[in-house]
């Protein structure tokens, strides 16, 4: 066989699978997916933030213990409890858009149980359009060129869409709409943060579908993430065909300065890394071995001896791209104690 002789920590990318259970597919199907109460899966979501936090998160890989577990090209988000698709013959066909490009209003997040206040949130208890996607309760209709649109689109109703951002940068937002009265409001989120703000449609005498922008200019990270429409104002104000995401350039980059880190002591005090951005964005830290060093207010707290990596992180906001993180070795010498009796020694 391929992989007789292979330990466990070759057969998958940068993951240890003899020295960590998985746990990441079990919470994007009961946290992420179905919605399950935080309180049942709390030592679910225990066991797999300390895992994430000695191990890192499973890559992408082929030569794995679990079929398809190291060939996790994207990871569900947790504001995407559905599935991107679009429909052939009344069919979802699975795939992840990536932007920039034309997202069909039709085409929201899939859940093969009831999407309501899981991939879109609607009013009427059926589609009162009929069409396209019939067995839900969003409402579309044929716009008569062998494409679809959403229509009755009331106050307070929303629609799920994941898609991915190969590129974190710059974008611009276009909606085509059909302006029905004036009133009508819409609003943009990417990854729960509002992105548009609440933009009335203009009423503007036009009688025909017309292209509107609704933002200029976006910064998006990069990464998969839920795109979600809602809808604001005044009901039946306007008919929906799609968004449409133009890429107008990357964000600035940063890197990040991280000096070495002195040998320590065990009992030293808590003490400041001193990596720094060359945006001047904040940085965080994390450690690799909490049982020798945890992370405190941003200040690293010697817990243990031994040895782990602190690693600096920047992950940037809208006018920066995230950093490369870097890391440094952290070697803690000396005889920890506890409760008289000797733990542990680092030999130097």
């Amino acid at each position: 066989m391929a992989n007789e002789g292979k330990t466990a920590t070759t057969r998958a990318t940068g993951f240890k699978f003899d020295r960590a259970p998985i746990t990441e597919m079990v919470l994007g199907h009961y946290r992420d997916r179905i919605g399950v109460n935080a309180e049942h899966y709390k030592w679910t979501q225990r066991a797999y933030d300390i895992s994430t936090q000695e191990l890192g998160v499973e890559s992408q890989g082929f030569e794995v213990d679990y079929p398809g577990w190291g060939g996790l090209t994207f990871h569900r988000t947790s504001l995407s409890p559905g599935d991107a698709c679009y429909f052939v013959n009344g069919k979802p066909v699975f795939a992840i858009p990536s932007l920039p490009t034309t997202i069909e209003a039709e085409n929201f997040d899939y859940i093969p149980i009831d999407g309501q206040q899981k991939t879109y949130y609607d009013l009427s208890n059926s589609n009162v359009g009929g069409q396209y996607r019939p067995n839900e309760a969003v409402d579309i209709e044929s716009r008569g060129n062998g494409g679809y649109h959403l229509t009755s689109l009331e106050a307070g109703e929303w629609m799920n869409y994941t898609v991915n951002v190969p590129t974190a940068g710059r974008f611009k937002l276009n909606i085509n709409a059909l302006v029905l009265s004036a009133g009508g409001k819409i609003k943009i989120e990417f990854d729960g943060t509002d992105k548009t703000g609440e933009f009335e449609i203009p009423l503007n005498g036009n009688t025909d579908w017309q292209t509107i922008t609704i933002a200029p200019q976006v910064s998006l990270h990069a990464g998969v993430q839920s795109m979600r429409i809602k809808i604001i104002g005044t009901s039946h104000a306007f008919k929906l065909d799609n968004v449409v995401v133009e890429y107008l350039g990357a964000l600035p980059t940063q890197t990040i300065t991280f000096p070495a880190i002195a040998t320590k002591s065990f009992g030293s005090a808590n003490f400041n890394p001193e990596a720094s951005a060359s945006s001047g964005l904040p940085i965080t830290y994390t450690s690799s071995n909490t049982s020798v060093a945890n992370i405190v207010n941003g200040l690293v707290q010697i817990v243990g001896v031994g040895s782990c990596l602190i690693t600096a992180s920047q992950a940037g906001n809208d006018d920066f791209a995230a950093a490369q993180s870097v890391s440094r070795t952290l070697l803690v010498t000396g005889t920890a104690i506890v409760t008289g009796q000797q733990i542990g020694r680092a030999h130097v």
